[in-house]
């Protein structure tokens, strides 16, 4: 029987092992940007007694484990309609994200046949304090 007793007693002694709290390290993740925007094809309303101005939201995202510096690029191919930027320049904490605003203003009037596409690019500048190598950089385009 003292057997049976030693087994009960070292099997409840490694169940009590497994309630225990296990230490992990996070592994820090590498510097990276993410962005994306709530409406990718917006569409302006041209018609004479309405204000053709869209407004869309746009997120930039660090999802590093770094502070990073990250610049946002727009490409834009309209010649009739103009593209703003809210901001184009973020400090970003690790984790952290911001939203802002892209404008798209035309005239009244305009053909409703007009079709332009935009590319919004992110790219990362700098890491903590350090200038981020054109080699090493991290782009996400929406």
């Amino acid at each position: 029987m003292p057997t049976v007793r030693a087994f009960a007693i070292l099997a409840g002694m490694l169940m009590m092992c497994s309630f225990a709290p296990m230490a992990s390290a996070q592994v820090p993740t590498a510097p990276g940007v993410e962005i994306d925007c709530d409406n990718k094809s917006p569409e302006m309303d041209v018609h004479p007694l309405n204000d053709p101005v869209i407004e869309i939201t746009c997120t930039v995202k660090n999802p590093s484990s770094f502070q990073e510096s990250i610049s946002v690029e727009k490409e834009w191919d309209g010649m009739e309609v103009d593209m703003m930027l809210e901001e184009d320049t973020f400090e970003l904490a690790a984790g952290e994200e911001e939203d802002f605003k892209v404008t798209f203003s035309g005239q009244t009037r305009l053909s409703a046949e007009l079709s332009y596409s935009f590319t919004l690019t992110a790219t990362v500048t700098n890491v903590g304090m350090l200038d981020w190598p054109e080699a090493l950089a991290s782009n996400a385009s929406v």
